[in-house]
């Protein structure tokens, strides 16, 4: 599937959703391949690059430019000691050159549960499945499990989706558009989280019960780093919009 900033306005634009110039938009398109317990659904942010604060120490500006994605000739983030040499003033190029401007980054993601749990069911109703759609304020930044080395965008608001029960570890195929409902999200618990902190997960198994899993640690910390630097913004809430690949064309 092809991804970018236009290819995903378009579609944002062709389903009638709200596209955001003064917050990240978060959205996730899910894969027309359907294999179970595989990831391979796309989580998309797309911000506008924010200034940088005035009157920032060395040692601060480095620990900004890192926060915002900023990285070293090397590719890698930027050691803070406030030593502003040529890595520092390489990355601080980059920020130059897309102050303003919409910025992209992209991870790999689960957007239906694993078969552990719909074939073991937590809810007597079903396992949850989130259904395509923009929820609108549906999250804000918080710790997965109140683990506190687990950041997450937990479910708060109201979101989308519905309850699979049939056991056969095929996530929503039983339904259609009818079956799905909004519902108080924290009575879902269907966060926005990492899986294994080493590595690339190559199994959803018992990672996700429903909820919106990326494969890779960095890739889900980059995500966060970004939505919360947007954290005094519309109260710290973030929307969330699930796509599906044919969305795309």
């Amino acid at each position: 599937m092809k991804l970018d900033i236009p290819t995903l306005k378009a579609a944002i634009a062709k389903k009638g959703y709200k596209w955001f110039d003064d917050q990240p938009n978060l959205i996730a398109v899910r894969s027309a391949l359907n294999v179970p317990d595989i990831f391979n659904d796309i989580m998309s942010v797309i911000w506008k690059q924010r200034p940088m604060p005035n009157g920032l120490t060395a040692s601060q500006k480095q620990e900004w430019l890192n926060l915002n994605l900023f990285t070293g000739k090397t590719g890698k983030p930027l050691k803070v000691d406030g030593d502003f040499g040529s890595n520092s003033q390489h990355a601080y190029a980059q920020y130059e050159a897309v102050l303003g401007k919409e910025r992209i980054i992209m991870g790999v993601i689960t957007t239906e549960p694993g078969i552990a749990y719909q074939k073991k069911l937590l809810n007597k109703d079903g396992c949850w499945v989130m259904m395509p759609a923009q929820m609108i304020n549906g999250y804000k930044s918080g710790y997965h499990q109140n683990k506190k080395d687990h950041r997450c965008l937990q479910s708060f608001g109201k979101i989308f989706g519905m309850r699979d029960n049939d056991l056969d570890g095929i996530a929503g195929n039983d339904s259609d558009a009818a079956a799905a409902k909004w519902v108080e999200g924290y009575t879902v618990g269907a966060n926005i989280h990492g899986s294994q902190k080493a590595g690339i997960t190559a199994k959803i198994g018992p990672w996700s019960a429903g909820c919106q899993v990326y494969n890779n640690w960095t890739d889900k910390e980059n995500m966060m780093n970004i939505i919360d630097s947007y954290k005094g913004v519309n109260n710290g809430w973030v929307t969330y919009t699930l796509i599906e690949e044919k969305d795309l064309a």
